[in-house]
């Protein structure tokens, strides 16, 4: 068996060699691809300081293709070849059939703007006829709209994403790939666990799916009057502006919020606590389930105007309500207004990062990078000067909208970090990345050292302790000193913890290590100085 393995994983390797020389040798059309370039090109902003396009046309298509020949090629020996090679074709034709191979190339561009800010466009050139399929429709939706649900967000939103991607059309990609992929005993089982769901839930799972609409939004707020307090491993707790979570989804009937009424009521007593709150005519409902986060949050929903809300807690629902029926929410302000004042109003979807966010992730990024170092200077030092790189934190901050376009998707508005921002990026990206990674190990591994030098300048105190003991024949209580037993310990200087620098202690007030040890009864033990900051740092006896 593992011959014949070895042999199996050895071909496979061979074809997929031969498949990338194979791709490596294709010949584009040098006319084909200027008119590419120029397709993208009509869609982005020249004479800035970022221009990037990439002709992909036909290289995901051509490398499945030539994977699917070397599976074709399975050798006979393994069993089922022909299920193998089966299966590679119909998930070819899959692929290709449902827009997967659709992409024709990218752009991205950046133009430096007044004020700190750059005009970002990034497109993704899309055959015309892919927009219709599932894949693309699940992904940004149809055409460009006035997306109803942005009224919903509370004024402090600091963090919003909202779109037209229609999740029945998901469903259908999966229905559809189950179908002509699967085994047949693979679907069967699939459909089951469909049906059981279903007969659960006490609806069609399809027919619920179906009722979900094509809209919808994921946001955060960050209060501007409340803070919390989030601990650290430095002991001193960040304080940051209160938060909350919002998310919504247009309906095209209320079958999910019945559901889920209908799911909570049959729970009776051994449900959650349910405390109902009016916002206007609708009401709200928050369940009183304990949630272990260091942020509050008593989950809620709510169905109002044809949406089915969730939120962090019932309040952040009332307000939502709020803005959206009395018009003052966040496409009210002014910091609205000026984020998207130049972008079309008729979109599929949009981004939006404001600079206050920005801030609290600094403070939260630049306390995770120090925490594991608040007590090791030289590591201190090394992670200050890793946040420097590339100028120093930025606060950052992007207005941006999706266009859903014939010939493809359209990402664009502005940004504070622009193609000088992007490019140091990438470069810094990945020693950052390694350093996050090597930071805490090599904390770890200093503090754990020194811990065990730590403990074992305690167990050599002691054990000196003992023999001065013995060779004089004292008593517990007699004092001893460190005159008495630096020639047990080898050292002329009192032994110090090298954590902290400073000489060891004994359990009794009265017996500074510098003075008098105290007796060796066991109750005056050797006692690292700092102990309260490193509890790990204590010694036994019998310890080795």
């Amino acid at each position: 068996m593992r011959r014949r393995n070895g042999t199996t994983w050895s071909w496979l390797a061979a074809s997929m060699i031969l498949a990338h020389g194979a791709v490596a040798e294709f010949q584009q059309n040098p006319t084909a691809v200027k008119q590419q370039y120029e397709a993208i090109m009509s869609r982005l902003d020249q004479g800035g300081d970022l221009l990037v396009i990439a002709n992909v046309q036909g290289q995901l298509e051509r490398a499945i293709g030539d994977l699917t020949q070397a599976l074709a090629q399975w050798p006979a020996q393994d069993p089922d070849p022909q299920r193998i090679g089966d299966l590679a074709r119909n998930t070819h034709a899959f692929l290709k059939a449902q827009g997967f191979y659709a992409v024709r190339g990218a752009g991205l561009s950046s133009v430096p703007l007044p004020g700190n800010s750059s005009r970002l466009k990034f497109f993704v050139s899309r055959d015309e006829a892919a927009a219709a399929l599932p894949l693309w429709r699940g992904l940004v939706g149809g055409a460009r709209r006035h997306i109803k649900g942005t009224k919903f967000l509370p004024q402090d939103t600091v963090l919003a994403r909202t779109g037209t991607g229609e999740i029945s059309q998901f469903w259908a990609l999966v229905r559809q790939g189950v179908k002509e992929l699967a085994p047949p005993e693979t679907a069967r089982q699939f459909d089951e666990k469909i049906a059981l769901a279903s007969a659960i839930a006490g609806v069609n799972i399809d027919t619920l799916i179906q009722s979900i609409g094509d809209e919808g939004f994921v946001t955060l707020q960050l209060s501007r009057t409340e803070t919390v307090q989030i601990p650290n491993q430095t002991g001193q707790p960040i304080t940051i502006p209160k938060p909350s979570l919002l998310m919504g989804l247009k309906l095209n009937n209320d079958m999910l919020p019945e559901l889920i009424g209908t799911r909570l009521a049959a729970m009776g007593e051994g449900g959650p606590p349910i405390t109902v709150v009016k916002a206007g005519a609708t009401d709200v409902r928050a369940l009183n389930i304990p949630i272990p986060m260091p942020i509050p949050i008593q989950p809620a929903y709510a169905s109002h105007a044809g949406y089915f809300l969730i939120g962090s807690s019932a309040a952040v629902l009332v307000e939502a309500i709020a803005a959206f029926d009395n018009k003052n929410g966040w496409v009210a302000t002014a910091e609205y207004k000026t984020a998207f004042e130049r972008l079309p109003s008729e979109n599929n979807g949009l981004m939006y990062v404001a600079p206050r966010f920005g801030e609290v992730l600094n403070q939260l990024q630049q306390t995770a990078l120090s925490a594991g170092t608040h007590q090791d200077p030289a590591a201190a030092g090394f992670v200050n000067a890793l946040m420097q790189m590339g100028g120093g934190p930025k606060t950052h901050s992007c207005a941006l909208v999706i266009l859903n376009l014939k010939d493809g998707i359209l990402i664009g508005g502005a940004s504070s970090g622009g193609g000088r921002d992007i490019v140091s990026g990438a470069l810094v990206a990945p020693i950052g990345l390694l350093t996050a990674i090597a930071i805490p190990s090599f904390v770890s591994a200093r503090s754990d050292a020194r811990k065990s030098l730590c403990v074992n300048n305690m167990r050599l105190i002691e054990h000196a302790k003992e023999a001065y003991v013995i060779s004089r024949n004292l008593q517990d209580t007699d004092p001893i000193f460190w005159k008495d037993i630096k020639q047990y310990v080898n050292a002329e200087e009192p032994l110090t913890c090298p954590q902290g620098g400073q000489p060891y202690v004994c359990e009794k007030p009265d017996g500074v290590y510098a003075g008098s040890l105290g007796d060796v009864s066991g109750k005056n033990r050797a006692v690292c100085p700092h102990v309260k900051e490193h509890p790990h740092h204590v010694y036994r006896p019998g310890q080795r």
